[in-house]
């Protein structure tokens, strides 16, 4: 049978070490990245859509007449 402090030399805790290594890690950053990346686009993209929809919607209403079949 082990002895107690070999289990609680490995066990996880607040060490220095661990800190260190916590702080360091920035894998939650990049998915934040990605989502403010992401949610401007859908601002820019809703703003786009406001200030051409209706341009939009009249070119693609007088597309078929460009072409007659």
């Amino acid at each position: 049978m082990r002895p107690l402090t070999s289990v609680r030399r490995h066990a996880p805790g607040l060490s220095a070490r661990n800190l260190r290594r916590f702080l360091r890690h920035d894998g939650g950053a990049t998915a934040l990245e990605f989502g403010l990346v992401t949610a401007f686009m859908a601002i820019a993209t809703l703003a786009a859509m406001s200030i051409f929809g209706s341009a939009l919607t009249d070119f693609f209403a007088k597309l078929p007449l460009l072409f007659p079949a």
